[in-house]
């Protein structure tokens, strides 16, 4: 984890609320040690929301990756 905090990129994190692997309360901790990242939690969903809840997860990568288009 002292590595996270070096992290300076835009960062997209989406994590299961159901995550029995890496428990939301690791997202959070990333989500404080990354400055530069943003956290979603997805309701209903386990370790891979990628796989678990494809549309869902898109929407959120599609709207973190669109906003950094023009730079």
């Amino acid at each position: 984890g002292e590595e996270l905090n070096q992290i300076k990129v835009p960062t997209c994190l989406i994590w299961g609320n159901n995550d029995i692997v890496t428990p939301p309360f690791v997202g959070r901790e990333f989500n404080k040690l990354i400055t530069s990242s943003e956290l979603h939690i997805i309701d209903h969903c386990g370790h891979a929301p990628m796989m678990e809840v494809p549309v869902e997860f898109n929407k959120i990568l599609e709207g973190f990756l669109a906003r950094f288009k023009q730079q």
